[in-house]
């Protein structure tokens, strides 16, 4: 259990005193993500009767996640968005951590990310003042992650992120898939499996089709090697459907979206393709909602918010096994292919082939299914038995996963 492991020598709080300082290196709306699901879970934690404070960097350029009336604290620190680059930026927003530590005096720290300066002054302030700290790497241990940009992340392991991924007291993964790259790291704490959540929008049913109508396959989502979007454009030519179009949607990284579109021209599919900037709320709930596919042709999702976005607003969902979303095949609203070329193309074949009923059926069993599993009041729910688990207040929850040891 983890109070055998002497994680903390401050005093046992009450149900009523918990505190928690949760981190997230950023709030820009383009950043997605954890941007928004940490700010959510801080939301649903604080329903919980949990005192939560946010730390997060300092944006002075672009839109953040709206936190109007959050029911928590929120704190910036300017350094907290560069990179462990220059030893001063780092010293400071050490220092400035240490403050904030010391003033609030958290039961415990939620880290979301590894490789900022924010996760390792949390990791570092953890280790000082004992206490228990629940790191979430968000998809950041997966083997793809590793192998990008991977001398820098062995250099980083050498320096200090290996240390602080053994001071962890338990790790937060939101799929089996990312329980499985934390234990391929030889990492045995344990660690409690809970999803993200998703905000639930109201059920609007799709209109009535027209067999004239062009139908639309959507890919919402960074645009960024990552998604496998090449992929998607290679298997959109091999196929040729007709009266098909592509929406692709996101905010460009490294320049990813130039190498798409001359992909594009290059496979003669320019009059099938076009792209939308980063879009949100209502008028991203309207692109899911009209899409008659939702695609994500990823190489590795440590859960993928943007499929359980398409899944509530009734849009089955195409992805591959690089993505924890099995569901898609057992409960028959999606297709879950292997993470391959060949099975893309025949899975947007197969989805492309289905009647427009057929596709209505699988996205309002898509609904039915997130709405059941991934609501944020369920979401806080397991992750508030988990906070009071590793504080001596409650038993083992059932999202928990003990390593061997600990279960021997």
């Amino acid at each position: 259990m983890v109070q055998d492991m002497n994680l903390s020598a401050r005093a046992q709080p009450t149900a009523e005193s918990l505190s928690i300082l949760i981190t997230v290196r950023s709030l820009r709306q383009l950043d997605g993500g954890p941007a928004y699901t940490v700010p959510a879970l801080s939301n649903a934690l604080a329903l919980e009767g949990i005192k939560v404070t946010l730390v997060t960097g300092y944006n002075h350029t672009t839109p953040e996640v709206d936190l109007n009336n959050a029911p928590f604290e929120v704190i910036r620190l300017p350094a907290a968005c560069s990179r462990i680059s220059e030893l001063r930026d780092f010293l400071t927003l050490r220092n400035e951590f240490e403050k904030i530590c010391k003033k609030i005096s958290p039961h415990l720290i939620h880290c979301n990310g590894l490789w900022t300066p924010l996760s390792h002054a949390a990791a570092s302030s953890a280790r000082r003042h004992r206490i228990p700290i629940l790191t979430a790497p968000r998809g950041m241990m997966s083997q793809w992650s590793m192998n990008n940009k991977s001398f820098k992340k062995k250099l980083a392991l050498a320096l200090y992120q290996q240390r602080d991924l053994a001071s962890t007291s338990v790790f937060h993964a939101t799929s089996t898939n990312e329980m499985n790259d934390i234990r391929r790291t030889g990492l045995k704490q344990a660690v409690a499996l809970i999803p993200n959540g998703i905000h639930i929008p109201p059920y609007s049913r799709k209109s009535e089709l027209s067999d004239k109508r062009v139908r639309t396959v959507l890919f919402l989502s960074r645009l960024h090697p990552q998604k496998g979007l090449l992929r998607l454009i290679t298997a959109w030519h091999d196929i040729s459907p007709k009266g098909w179009r592509c929406i692709i949607a996101g905010r460009d990284e490294e320049g990813h979206k130039g190498v798409l579109i001359s992909q594009i021209k290059q496979c003669g599919l320019s009059d099938q393709f076009s792209f939308v900037d980063f879009v949100q709320g209502e008028e991203k709930r309207k692109h899911y909602r009209d899409a008659d596919i939702f695609v994500l042709p990823t190489q590795s999702e440590n859960f993928g918010v943007a499929i359980a976005e398409a899944l509530a607003n009734g849009t089955p969902v195409l992805t591959t096994t690089g993505a924890p979303w099995q569901e898609l095949n057992t409960l028959n609203c999606g297709w879950w292919v292997d993470n391959t070329q060949q099975a893309i193309t025949d899975g947007l074949r197969k989805a492309m082939r289905c009647s427009d009923d057929t596709r209505i059926q699988m996205g309002i069993r898509g609904r039915q299914f997130v709405e059941s599993r991934y609501a944020w009041s369920s979401i806080g729910g397991e992750m508030s038995a988990t906070l009071k688990w590793m504080t001596g207040m409650g038993p083992v929850p059932s999202c928990i996963v003990l390593s061997g040891a600990d279960q021997g």
